[in-house]
């Protein structure tokens, strides 16, 4: 049977290791979308920076072998201590990692471990960023469909304006000169004289004799 004395112990041992022991909590993904050649930058947002010592550790699912890893001592990142491929540079901003000319193969799930040691206890926090890529030449093209589909409409419109006008300019000089027509084209017959003309006429060869 145990002593008072070595429980004691015994419990202060295990306590020091559970306190000692990482700390691990994984985030929900973050969505970026890129286009293809592009660079982009993957954020990697955490409380831990402001410890003193933190190693940010970049890995791509699905790919072995890190990505990129380096450490940040008092918020700035060490130089000597960046670790990364030929396309992947840790910038100054300790929560960005930024990829170069990127492929459609990098589109994926990227998890980045963020690890406080300095102060103890060690900590971890996990971010999970989903990167998209999209093609640039299918955008291209479908700004040069809709262009086109706009151009045509626009072209279409101003041919059935100006076949109406037209129409309508037809109609009225068609009714201008058939007026003119009915103007001068006289429908009128010889009208008999008056009795008061022949009275007159009476009257003037009276007085003439």
């Amino acid at each position: 049977m145990l002593s008072p004395y070595t429980s004691c112990h015994f419990y202060l041992i295990l306590t020091l290791i559970n306190s000692w022991t990482d700390a691990v909590t994984i985030t929900e993904a973050v969505n970026i979308t890129a286009v293809r050649g592009s660079s982009v930058c993957l954020p990697c947002s955490s409380h831990l920076y402001a410890a003193a010592t933190v190693s940010v550790k970049w890995a791509k699912t699905g790919s072995p072998g890190k990505l990129c890893d380096y450490r940040v001592v008092n918020g700035t990142v060490e130089t000597n201590s960046i670790q990364c491929e030929h396309h992947v540079n840790a910038t100054e901003q300790v929560s960005m990692l930024c990829l170069t000319g990127v492929r459609t193969r990098d589109a994926g799930y990227y998890n980045c471990s963020v690890t406080k040691h300095i102060p103890p206890p060690a900590i971890s926090r996990c971010y999970e960023v989903k990167l998209h890529i999209e093609d640039g030449s299918n955008s291209k093209l479908i700004i040069i469909c809709v262009s086109a589909l706009a151009g045509t409409v626009i072209l279409i419109c101003l041919v059935v304006c100006m076949y109406k006008c037209k129409k309508a300019d037809s109609r009225g000089g068609s009714i201008v000169y058939t007026n003119k027509v009915y103007e001068n084209f006289s429908f009128s017959k010889a009208r008999p004289p008056t009795e008061r003309t022949a009275t007159t006429q009476r009257e003037q060869c009276i007085y003439e004799n």
